[in-house]
């Protein structure tokens, strides 16, 4: 989806006179950083780029101060601008802190005299999508944070479509599994096919809902079934 670079326009115009929180949702954030290198290093662009690519997409404007850092409502203050940067090596740099790639787009765009970055975030609904250091964020409202095993679980079953065989669990499963879960989702998986449940066994509920192949406990399964650590 091409990204509309009017309506990007009509916010920052706005973010002249208005604090520009008020325009942030759950899909819209902004950031500011004191160079490319700052940009590149910030742990929390990432980290926000996780949360919206697991929400339902949307894009970052860099360039904009924080409301909370403007004195006395000079509200045209918080268009600081960014720098010039090269677009490709950027993304790849942003792709190199996420797992697994996915398909950003980076624009510059000019507002009275002043350069902004816009990072386009997919809405990504085969897949969740974390950090290389291992978190999966959510977005709440305008907020971004590492999403708790229990979130984690319900992004899972709302995925539109999930390899469930990747990355297989070779180890012996029992003991890492919640059985409480389990037995909660089989009850649920036979009501709604008609299956007695004293014929349908914990293996074979793992084995006909994908978590398991050929008693093999995968990725899925895990994120689904997993004790909380």
């Amino acid at each position: 989806k091409k990204i509309d670079m009017e309506y990007i326009l009509e916010i920052l115009g706005k973010i002249k006179t208005e604090p520009s929180e008020k325009f942030e949702s759950e899909n819209i954030e902004f950031k500011n950083y004191s160079s490319e290198q700052a940009l590149h290093n910030a742990k929390d662009l990432t980290e926000e780029i996780s949360a919206i690519a697991n929400a339902k997409g949307g894009f970052i404007i860099i360039g904009v101060i924080d409301s909370s850092d403007i004195i006395n409502k000079k509200w045209d203050d918080q268009l600081s601008g960014f720098s010039c940067v090269d677009l490709d090596t950027t993304k790849e740099r942003l792709l190199g802190k996420l797992e697994p790639k996915i398909d950003l787009k980076l624009f510059e765009l000019e507002f009275e005299g002043k350069n902004y970055l816009i990072i386009q975030i997919p809405n990504v609904t085969h897949t969740l999508v974390s950090t290389t250091s291992g978190k999966t964020c959510i977005r709440q409202g305008k907020s971004s944070m590492p999403a708790r095993p229990e979130q984690i679980k319900e992004l899972v079953k709302a995925l539109q479509s999930f390899d469930w065989s990747e990355e297989d669990i070779t180890k012996d499963f029992n003991s890492i599994l919640d059985d409480h879960s389990i037995i909660e989702a089989k009850n649920d998986f036979s009501q709604r096919r008609n299956i007695p449940i004293d014929e349908l066994s914990n293996e074979r509920f793992l084995e006909s809902i994908g978590a398991t192949k050929n008693g093999i406990l995968n990725k899925g399964g895990l994120l689904l079934f997993g004790k909380a650590s």
